[in-house]
């Protein structure tokens, strides 16, 4: 095989770099629905009168001076990074095991071949429904299967599958190096590694209440992909969820695979339906025979419950009760619940657990491990940071996760340094003050000085802070 040259007529890759401009990317495999053209500045056109293809790709426009060297450029791209997943297998023999090499390549083997699949377009994405997801490197060795995505799914992945795909090696066929059929991912460009997706890496990866990297759970690209989604707040689909409780800082994971509410899959036409379950009332004493009187299964009780698609109930209601002294499995049985936020549509479950913080929260405390997955899953509601103003039950959620977050959490190291940082700054826009309340309340501070100091800085004669807040916990021991 010779050597690839770029299939274009831009200006060479070295003439963008020398310009400090961006090289417009296109697919060595799939060039379609693509198109790099080169222009000086009066021959560009309205980009409005561009007519773009409804499927992903579009047109760059190189901006070029006398000496024909680029000065710009103009993208008028479709969906660039985004795409519908198209059905894809990552190799053409069925996988039966991946294993990485000293160095670092992905040694495959493989089994039987698999039956050719057709050449799948993917659907144009509407972006007005659309939910943006992505996917770890596990996803793309399984399979992509639009059937295990949701209906209104819009793709990205991150540069370092394109990087993992690109080369691997294999016991069949019988060739010491095997390149996969990874192009351009459906006609997308892969998001790039930028220093904010390596921010986030490193904190993935500095050893806290685990170290993912040493105990082999994850690995570099596991992390480099979960960084990924939490920069573009992303769900991000993987095979081995487990895998990932525990990581902090809001990492929105889906298991990849078969869901226990198929509403969460289909988006519901018209008006959405408010599922809201009746205010918290105050945790029955458990009697015999409704919950058992072992207090670790009842909380095994409770997620059986909940996985087999029970709604919850006096009977379920009990079951939290009974399981209080078994803070462990309790605390594990109540992450397990709020993980599946994407999974379920219904929230009655997680809305009622969370507004029975205060109870669950000296069964909480006691747990030896488990707080700061807890405090993950609380932290990933998608609907915690934008709730959907069209269904009250996805506000309420939203309070309740806040409200949990003020029991469940400790201060100060459970409270975020960076929102603290915006908060001395000046940044008191709402979303801010609410984790401001929040970290009140992990320090103690009761609900109603809480509110009197909110309404201080609302009139402008205090400012939120950390010496601020310890000030108040000391007032209020």
């Amino acid at each position: 095989m010779g050597f690839l040259k770029v299939p274009d007529q831009l200006p060479s890759p070295q003439a963008y770099l020398r310009a400090g401009l961006p090289r417009p990317t296109t697919s060595t495999t799939s060039p379609r629905g693509w198109q790099g053209v080169v222009c000086e500045q009066g021959d560009l056109p309205v980009l409005a009168d561009v007519v773009q293809d409804s499927a992903p790709g579009g047109r760059t426009f190189t901006l070029v001076a006398e000496s024909g060297n680029p000065v710009a450029v103009v993208e008028a791209l479709s969906h660039r990074f985004l795409s519908r997943p198209a059905r894809r297998w990552a190799r053409d023999s069925e996988i039966l095991q991946v294993e990485r090499l000293p160095s670092g390549v992905l040694d495959i083997t493989c089994g039987a071949r698999r039956p050719l699949l057709p050449d799948e377009r993917p659907d144009p994405i509407d972006l007005a429904t659309a939910r943006v997801v992505t996917i770890d490197h596990s996803v793309a060795l399984a399979g992509i299967d639009p059937a295990l995505f949701g209906a209104d799914d819009a793709l990205f992945v991150s540069a370092m599958i394109a990087l993992e795909m690109a080369v691997t090696t294999g016991s069949t066929p019988p060739r010491p190096v095997l390149f996969t059929s990874y192009g351009t991912w459906d006609l997308t460009t892969p998001v790039p590694i930028d220093e904010y997706v390596l921010r986030i890496y490193q904190q993935l990866a500095s050893p806290g209440d685990r170290d993912p990297l040493r105990d082999g759970s994850l690995d570099r690209t596991d992390l480099i992909c979960a960084a990924t989604a939490i920069l573009y707040d992303a769900p991000m689909y993987t095979t081995k969820p487990e895998a990932y409780k525990g990581l902090r800082n809001g990492l929105k994971v889906i298991a990849y695979g078969p869901v226990r509410n198929k509403a969460a899959r289909v988006r519901t036409l018209g008006a959405p339906r408010a599922v809201t379950p009746a205010a918290a009332e105050p945790l029955p004493e458990p009697v015999a025979p409704v919950a058992p009187s072992d207090p670790q299964e009842a909380a095994e009780a409770l997620l059986r419950a909940y996985t087999s698609g029970e709604e919850y109930g006096p009977a379920t209601h009990a079951l939290l009760g009974a399981a209080l002294d078994a803070p462990e499995s309790i605390v594990s049985a109540v992450t397990d619940v709020l993980l599946a936020v994407h999974a379920d549509a219904d929230p009655t479950w997680r809305i009622t657990l969370l507004e029975h913080a205060a109870d669950l929260a000296p069964a909480v405390a006691r747990a030896t491990n488990g707080r700061a997955a807890l405090l993950s899953a609380v932290a990933q509601l998608d609907s915690m940071r934008r709730p959907d103003e069209r269904d009250p039950a996805s506000a309420r959620q939203a309070d309740a996760a806040l409200t949990a977050y003020g029991h469940w959490g400790h201060w100060p190291e459970d409270a975020s340094d960076d929102v603290l940082d915006d908060l001395e700054d000046g940044e008191d826009d709402p979303s801010t003050l609410r984790w401001y309340a929040v970290f009140l309340a992990m320090a103690g501070v009761p609900r109603d000085a809480i509110a009197t100091e909110l309404a201080a800085i609302a009139a402008g004669t205090t400012r939120p802070s950390r010496a601020r807040i310890e000030e108040l916990r000391t007032a209020h021991r």
